[in-house]
């Protein structure tokens, strides 16, 4: 897949893509939500619906983000 990852990424939310990464070793399935800027640093919100985590998901995923 070519382009930076903020362009994957707003390409995600404005088409309403599933994402999958590996983060921090697990696979995980996300959707994004929010993109933008944070104190000058560029900043993800993500829903995790599938995919491996060290807590668990629990029934209604988990929120995290970039």
């Amino acid at each position: 897949m070519n382009g930076t990852v903020y362009e994957i990424i707003r390409d995600a939310i404005q088409h309403k893509k599933v994402i999958e990464a590996t983060y921090r070793q697990r696979v995980r399935m996300m959707c994004p939500h929010v993109l933008g800027r944070k104190r000058g640093r560029i900043q993800a919100l993500f829903y995790q619906f599938a995919g491996d985590s060290t807590t668990g998901l629990g029934y209604q995923g988990a929120f995290f983000s970039l």
